[in-house]
């Protein structure tokens, strides 16, 4: 038995460096600890070119650290393809990576491994796959690497930054004999069988943008009896999380920020804060922001603060119904018991302030 790791959407890059190179020294310990033979890399390794090119001498000195019988294979994906001026990513300087970026695609066999792979660099189009002449299999099993958008499978919606023109049809695997689908471009870990073909995304490996909620995954392969089977999906402890929260404040700000749970988030982590409710003026808010950097700033990774919600209403603090709606409120908070009681509780707030500053604005 040997063991396959695929991973797509590292975004290596320059502007979080240490980060994202601490998620890729803990995908290397796993090779090392799997005994991985390949580590098949399906697209935007790097952020973009630019950062291709000065992070290569990093990504060459950790690869050479892996065992001899671990290969590195990885393909470009939109980022490398798309942020280049037309600079092609120098294989060379990635040291013992393999570098595939041979359009349409190449095919390589891995004797040793009895396994053949059909690596097919970023392309904004695949609709001439039907013209491509893929070599007839010679009974081993193949996998194809690949970064697009699998045409016809759920995911999440993707960032107005990214391509949505490569689509893929699953048609090609069954053309080019893939028994395995190592796709990248999509964040969130999907997988389906498709006509004796496994297709999987196994989500982006680090916390990228805002939005990617859950564990960040790699797919763990075993390539046993000429036959490669799913494992199990592996979290990325380095690539932390993203938390969204939306923090109502109003009468008593200071008492929302220091309820924040400081236990929930680690130094890796991407915070996202959205504050909702009336105060009393622009300073006001400016001073919870600043209140909410000073108390968790130091605590995440990278933390945002959107107060586009925040309404301003002076005197707002002085209103006697304000006053006794909010604080019956932060009462029945403490004792929602569901995520769906806590939704209707922030709606029902939302509703509440804008009822009263609208009777409060009707009197002036």
């Amino acid at each position: 038995m040997s063991s396959i790791i695929h991973l797509a959407d590292l975004h290596l890059s320059r502007s979080e460096q240490e980060y994202s190179l601490a998620v890729f020294d803990e995908l290397l310990e796993l090779c090392r600890r799997t005994d991985a033979r390949l580590l098949l890399i399906a697209g935007d390794f790097f952020d973009s070119y630019p950062d291709a090119v000065a992070l290569a001498p990093e990504v060459a000195r950790r690869c050479a650290k892996l065992p001899d019988g671990c290969e590195v294979i990885a393909i470009p994906g939109n980022h490398e393809a798309l942020r280049s001026d037309g600079a092609a990513v120098d294989g060379r300087s990635l040291g013992c990576v393999t570098w595939l970026d041979t359009a349409p695609f190449s095919c390589g066999s891995r004797p040793e491994l009895g396994l053949e792979i059909i690596a097919v660099p970023f392309q904004t189009e695949y609709a001439q796959y039907v013209s491509w002449e893929f070599p007839p299999p010679d009974g081993a099993p193949r996998i194809a690497l690949m970064h697009g958008t699998l045409s016809g499978m759920w995911f999440s919606g993707l960032d107005e930054s990214e391509d949505e023109t490569a689509a893929i049809d699953a048609d090609l695997f069954r053309r080019c004999g893939a028994s395995y689908a190592a796709l990248g471009h999509i964040h969130t870990a999907r997988a389906e069988q498709l006509d004796g073909c496994y297709a999987c995304y196994p989500g982006s490996a680090r916390v990228w943008r805002r939005g990617e909620t859950g564990p960040r995954t790699v797919q763990l392969l075993e390539l046993t009896g000429g036959e490669i089977r799913p494992r199990e999906a592996i979290t990325l402890e380095a690539a932390g999380r993203y938390h969204e929260i939306e923090l109502p404040v109003g009468i008593h700000p200071d008492r929302a920020i220091d309820e924040i749970d400081l236990s929930r988030f680690g130094p890796a982590d991407y915070l996202d804060i959205s504050l909702t409710g009336l105060v009393e003026s622009q300073a006001e808010s400016a001073r919870i922001t600043k209140a909410l950097r000073r108390r968790l700033e130091s605590r995440v990774r990278r933390l945002e603060i959107d107060t586009e919600q925040l309404e301003p209403l002076s005197g707002v603090g002085s209103l006697p119904l304000a006053r006794r709606f909010l604080d019956h409120w932060h009462e029945r908070l403490q004792r929602a018991s569901s995520d769906e009681e806590l939704r209707i509780l922030l709606e029902a707030r939302r509703i509440a302030l804008g009822k009263i500053k609208q009777r409060v604005e009707d009197r002036r």
